[in-house]
This record gives structure tokens, C-alpha cells and sequence, in this order.
């Protein structure tokens, strides 16, 4: 992920229940591992580049406010 515009909160880890935190600024960028869980909080306005592997099988939707299902 790259953040190109807006700052905020980025959670992650390998546990749901006890996830890290970091912030996020424009010009941040990160990397997860494959299987680590993450959610970005937008405290403004955000632009985020970001890329997924080829490895559809890795991605599990936890929560979504949109209400879309797991992939």
C-alpha cells in the first residue's frame, strides 16, 4: 500500500483481537505478508495505491461497512 494523499490510523497483525497500530501520512507505504490482517481508518480525505498477489485464496473479508461478502 501507498499512501499518496490524506492521513490516518493502519491496524494489523496476525491476531483480530490484538492488532498493531501505526499512522499514516502521504508518502507512507507498507507491505503485509500474506494472511496478516489490516484495516485502514481514514481521518481525511485518502488516496491508496494498492496491490494484491495473485493468490485470490489468502484474502478473507472480517468486516466491511459496505456489506460486501467474503471474496
Amino acid at each position: 500500500m501507498v499512501f499518496q494523499r490524506g492521513n490516518g490510523d493502519i491496524y494489523f497483525g496476525y491476531n483480530p483481537i490484538s492488532l498493531e497500530h501505526i499512522r499514516y501520512y502521504p508518502g507512507f507505504s507498507i507491505t503485509f505478508d500474506p494472511l496478516i490482517v489490516h484495516k485502514v481508518i481514514a481521518s481525511e480525505y485518502t488516496i491508496v495505491l494498492e496491490c494484491s498477489t495473485s493468490f485470490f485464496e489468502d484474502t478473507i473479508r472480517i468486516s466491511d461497512k459496505y456489506g460486501r461478502k467474503n471474496i
